[in-house]
């Protein structure tokens, strides 16, 4: 999936996004990472590869919310990986730790 702005690759249990994401609306980016959220409602482990995503807006922030939400609900296995470099990621995947402690983010 993707469009000139960002990208999403889904394989198996890695999920890579890359990009600018703008998208108006919680509920837009709910649609787009629904292949996502089913993965993880069937069950399936995730690691979702978020190192090159340049911008995500604070809609898509509270999108990536609902995804561990989704995991911590199924008591699915999530890992996030990050860049220390992107300043949103350093400083919200930090947060987003505390909606699931047994989320496993690395920043590299």
């Amino acid at each position: 999936m993707g469009n000139p702005d960002y990208k999403i690759e889904i394989s198996d249990q890695l999920i890579i996004l890359r990009g600018v994401f703008r998208l108006e609306s919680p509920n837009i980016y709910d649609e787009l990472f629904s292949p996502i959220r089913d993965k993880l409602s069937s069950g399936e482990s995730i690691t979702l590869d978020i190192k090159d995503v340049t911008f995500l807006n604070s809609s898509g922030i509270t999108a990536l919310a609902r995804l561990i939400i989704t995991a911590r609900t199924f008591e699915v296995e999530m890992s996030i990986i990050g860049n220390h470099e992107v300043p949103w990621q350093k400083k919200s995947l930090v947060s987003l730790n505390r909606l699931w402690p047994q989320l496993c983010v690395s920043l590299s």
